[in-house]
């Protein structure tokens, strides 16, 4: 049996590569940026496509221009409002899976790639690790205290694990 599923997944190398996504946790990806350097702007709120968009074409990477609209959330519970064009970025891994193209409006918390003249990123891909559902005030006190202390810490993964989200 072990040898067929062998056989398989070495066949079909990207199904073995959709399985291999960890569950969505906002603060593993907040910990995993800080590692690499990068600084991500956390907005609990809104997205809302432009007008016209007919979404995805083929497994090129889609880019367009959102609006997002909510609460920037800063450390010490300082947030503020946030209405700001960025630029949404959805790629594909194999030329079989994609990231979301939200077509409507979505509710949500999203986690924004700074990229200084560039301004601020959403990049998605098949694996969630910027756009996160179901995020409600426990997970966002959550959130603050990652950004509050530098990192998130072993209660507030656990508190963002969706697993574990009622």
């Amino acid at each position: 049996m072990r040898l067929l599923l062998v056989l398989c997944l070495s066949l079909f190398p990207g199904v073995a590569m959709a399985l291999s996504c960890i569950a969505p946790n906002a603060g593993r990806s907040l910990n995993d940026a800080a590692e690499r350097g990068e600084r991500l702007t956390v907005v609990a709120g809104v997205l809302l496509p432009p007008e016209g968009l007919r979404g995805r074409e083929g497994y090129e990477t889609f880019t367009a221009k959102y609006r997002l609209v909510g609460t920037m959330l800063l450390p010490g519970g300082r947030d503020r409002h946030f209405a700001r064009d960025i630029t949404f970025r959805s790629s594909c891994m194999l030329d079989q899976w994609c990231g979301p193209v939200p077509m409507q409006a979505t509710d949500a918390v999203f986690l924004l790639k700074d990229q200084g003249d560039q301004g601020l990123i959403l990049d998605t891909n098949p694996c969630p690790s910027a756009i996160f559902f179901r995020y409600g005030p426990d997970q966002i006190q959550a959130l603050r205290e990652c950004l509050t202390h530098g990192e998130c810490g072993p209660i507030d993964l656990r508190t963002l694990d969706y697993r574990y989200i009622r």
